[in-house]
């Protein structure tokens, strides 16, 4: 990052802002290529460019210097957020993952458990953990909610394997 210090008000001159105001647009146009431009980075850039053209006095000058800078501030910080998204992005792959296996876990689970309710044998515990782990996807616990979801749906299945097991039960004397 490069970093410029405001130079004393008689030192000011047309050269330093035009300095800047390349340096600004060179910033900018990275930042733009790495799909990360700020919105006003631009205006902000366009003004300095037509203070620094029209300055009459040594205040404006100071206000084009003033504006060039943040405008390369602004293309230097896009940038290094954009660099902190590319770091970011990979966790974000995993979370969707997960949230697509619950999401596909959660419908088998309340599937199972309607049919083994259907043949009369739901497990006591199976329509708690579905509303658990609706709760913890629903507040962002989504690996607490996976855990249940799969719970539930061992649940579900296994109870449907007691019902087919048991569908010709009679008593032994």
């Amino acid at each position: 990052m490069i970093m410029y210090a405001t130079p004393s008000r008689a030192a000011i001159d047309y050269q330093q802002v035009e300095e800047i105001i390349i340096a600004a647009k060179l910033s900018i146009e990275e930042a733009r290529r790495v799909g990360f431009e700020w919105r006003d980075s631009n205006s902000i850039l366009e003004y300095a460019i037509v203070a620094a053209e029209s300055a009459m006095s040594v205040e404006d000058m100071e206000n084009a210097l003033s504006l060039a800078q943040k405008a390369l501030l602004q293309g230097e910080a896009a940038q290094l957020q954009a660099k902190i998204a590319v770091d970011v992005a990979p966790r974000f792959g995993v979370i969707i993952r997960k949230i697509r296996e619950y999401d596909q876990e959660i419908a088998v689970a309340k599937s199972a458990r309607k049919v083994a309710d259907d043949a009369g044998f739901e497990w006591r515990d199976t329509t708690d953990l579905i509303t658990k782990a609706d709760v913890a996807a629903r507040i962002g616990r989504i690996d607490e909610a996976l855990h249940l979801a799969k719970r539930a749906r061992f649940q579900g299945e296994a109870a449907q394997a007691q019902a087919i097991a048991q569908a010709n039960a009679e008593p032994r004397f």
